[in-house]
């Protein structure tokens, strides 16, 4: 399935932005924290290496910050880039799997 648009809302682009980076840090911060928990120096807080439980912690309180900025950054220059392009082309998007009254359309066809 394909839509054209002539604009995407900005609060599309920065949810998709922020649940796909939410989705990859979340193992990334998982990962470095699991590390700091048994001794590695992989957190660090004020400059300092944090270990142990608290570098666990410190890993998954940072995780949510880390994908909101990131997305954020990403965000601003994206949409700066699709309102031009939008100028000039309308967008056109391909679903995959779309659900359209309780059935997926790869199955209704």
């Amino acid at each position: 399935m394909e839509i054209t648009a002539r604009k995407i809302s900005k609060r599309s682009v920065f949810k998709i932005y922020f649940l796909g980076l939410s989705g990859g840090f979340f193992f990334l911060f998982l990962f470095y924290g699991i590390r700091a928990l048994f001794g590695a120096e992989t957190v660090k807080w004020d400059g300092e290496p944090v270990t142990g439980v608290a570098g666990l912690a410190i890993s998954v309180i940072m995780w949510p910050v880390m994908s909101f900025i990131f997305s954020a950054f990403m965000w601003l220059f994206s949409v700066v880039g699709l309102w031009m392009y939008s100028l000039i082309n309308p967008i056109t998007i391909s679903f995959q799997g779309v659900v359209t009254g309780g059935k997926n359309e790869t199955e209704q066809q």
